[in-house]
């Protein structure tokens, strides 16, 4: 499923709100310019609007994805993520997608998108940690998702600046299965990107003026 917005203010105004909070806030929910919204879906949603696609990995079979949702703008290079049916782990519909098919433990979930993109989001049972790549840099590794009580839980990330790789792993056991992937970017109207571009680049002199920390260099390798 797809859905935008073409609205310029709406996607100006909400794309500004997260860059001032990521630049503002400190701690563990954000860092530069990323934010995350742990257990938020509503706050992610509100944040990033309309602007996203969802993949609910339903194909009615277990299929090892490679280039299936090219179309929608992700690619599995790995091919070793397979989709699963299990209504007891995958709340939405009952289908989700683990990683490293064919080798034990399984892991981790690779997707490369085929334009940069600012946010992305899992459902998931289980633990899960995101890492976020600009090629082979790495830009952002999250908190841990997943660690109380409960059988579904939500990770979103938003950030103003680019990215076009995700890696998504358990960082503790290895194995890790998500239910719906969420990944999108701005798409301003007609004469709209001006201001877009004018927001990132307000944000990342505040960002260098305020010094906050960035988590990097956990697990660089993919």
């Amino acid at each position: 499923m797809t859905r935008t917005s073409g609205r310029c203010t709406m996607a100006i105004g909400r794309l500004a709100v997260a860059a001032w909070a990521a630049a503002q806030m400190a701690g563990s929910a954000a860092s530069g310019a990323f934010v995350e919204y742990k257990q938020d879906k509503a706050g992610w949603e509100s944040a990033v609007g309309s602007s996203f696609t969802t993949l609910d990995f339903n194909f009615g079979q277990p299929v090892v994805l490679t280039d299936q949702y090219q179309h929608l703008g992700a690619l599995f290079p790995e091919g070793n993520e397979i989709t699963l049916f299990n209504p007891g782990g995958f709340l939405n519909d009952g289908w989700g997608l683990t990683g490293g098919f064919g080798t034990f433990p399984t892991g981790p979930i690779v997707v490369e998108f085929t334009q940069p993109m600012n946010w992305i989001a899992v459902e998931h049972p289980g633990l899960v940690e995101i890492a976020l790549y600009d090629g082979d840099q790495l830009l952002y590794t999250s908190t841990i998702s997943g660690l109380g009580p409960g059988a579904s839980f939500f990770m979103g990330l938003a950030t103003s600046s680019s990215f076009n790789k995700a890696v998504i792993r358990n960082p503790l056991i290895g194995f890790v299965y998500i239910d719906d992937l969420y990944f999108g970017a701005p798409i301003p109207a007609p004469g709209c990107m001006v201001g877009l571009l004018g927001v990132m680049l307000i944000t990342s002199r505040r960002r260098r003026v305020n010094g906050t920390r960035s988590w990097r260099g956990k697990f660089g390798d993919k």
